[in-house]
């Protein structure tokens, strides 16, 4: 069965797949292909009780009062991924919310996991580079799909990074609920990152679509086009002179992929602020992809080989 796999979907943590590229994955089983969702990140604190105060609350905006809440996210992504009739396997790294350095300090507090890997972070990336590199002598004929990293999440980064060195094909996919806010640019984020570092607190923890927001919402939400998600993303990642980037649009049945996301209970509230706002900013993404038309869609993006000019 596993060499019969043709679509490797590369999921940093219990939601990205589903959320950026369910509609995909639900066309692609509903033809008879078989789709394996790899997700990395499966893991929180080695113990609960010794979490800062800003991951205890965050856990309680999940709605979790278990020792270990990460055993009802898998079970949540478990249902959301039978539901697309999709395989999965949890590869159980820790998240970068809760990574620590040797001695002990947290490296990506607050809202810091948006920006740049931090140096203890290098072996981390040899390794995702070699689970990678192993899926593919697994599944040499599948196509990967892999994050854009639209947001500049930092475990997104590490997967979008490692990625670049393994060959065979692959596609990459815009990050929801990140290419969502308002086409929020990295630059916004860098500044909510610089915001954690210096210990300031923003005022909620909800950066959802039409939620309740986060301090410097209007800034976020104020840059140009040009400087919204996939757009800026794209600048930042210039391909070799000898490759271009290329979107691929892949119409989708949205509720199917709606009634998968609902699964993910624990995280609705936090990326959206309710049910009832996640389907209108799927809705809204999916139906702007396609312009003029009402067709709901699903963007993804190729590195292809540039074309001599004449």
């Amino acid at each position: 069965m596993k060499n019969a796999i043709t679509h490797v979907y590369i999921s940093p943590h219990l939601d990205d797949a589903v959320c950026s590229c369910g509609g995909l994955i639900r066309e692609q089983t509903a033809r008879g292909e078989h789709v394996l969702v790899v997700t990395l990140f499966t893991m929180g604190a080695q113990n609960e009780k010794t979490l800062p105060p800003y991951l205890r609350a965050l856990h309680c905006l999940w709605g979790f009062s278990v020792e270990d809440p990460f055993i009802r996210r898998r079970e949540e992504d478990r249902a959301a991924l039978e539901m697309l009739g999709a395989d999965y396997r949890h590869l159980g790294l820790q998240g970068a919310l809760y990574r620590q350095a040797p001695d002990g300090h947290y490296l990506y507090p607050g809202l810091g996991f948006f920006g740049r890997p931090a140096d203890e972070d290098l072996r981390l990336l040899v390794r995702i580079r070699r689970i990678l590199l192993d899926l593919r002598s697994t599944y040499p004929e599948a196509t990967f799909y892999v994050p854009l990293a639209v947001g500049g999440h930092v475990d997104h980064r590490l997967v979008n990074h490692a990625m670049r060195s393994v060959p065979g094909p692959t596609s990459y996919y815009e990050d929801i609920p990140y290419v969502l806010l308002g086409k929020v640019s990295p630059i916004a984020l860098w500044t909510l990152s610089l915001t954690a570092r210096l210990g300031l607190r923003p005022r909620v923890l909800n950066m959802g679509y039409g939620g309740a927001g986060v301090s410097l919402k209007l800034a976020a939400q104020g840059w140009s086009r040009f400087l919204g998600g996939p757009t800026l993303t794209l600048l930042f990642n210039r391909p070799s002179r000898l490759q271009q980037w290329r979107s691929v649009l892949h119409p989708i049945d949205l509720p199917a992929k709606f009634e998968s996301m609902l699964q993910y209970t624990s995280q609705i509230p936090m990326l959206f602020g309710s049910s009832g706002r996640a389907w209108k900013a799927l809705e809204s993404y999916a139906t702007s992809l396609q312009r003029g038309m009402r067709t709901t869609c699903e963007r993804q993006w190729l590195l292809e080989p540039r074309l001599p000019i004449p």
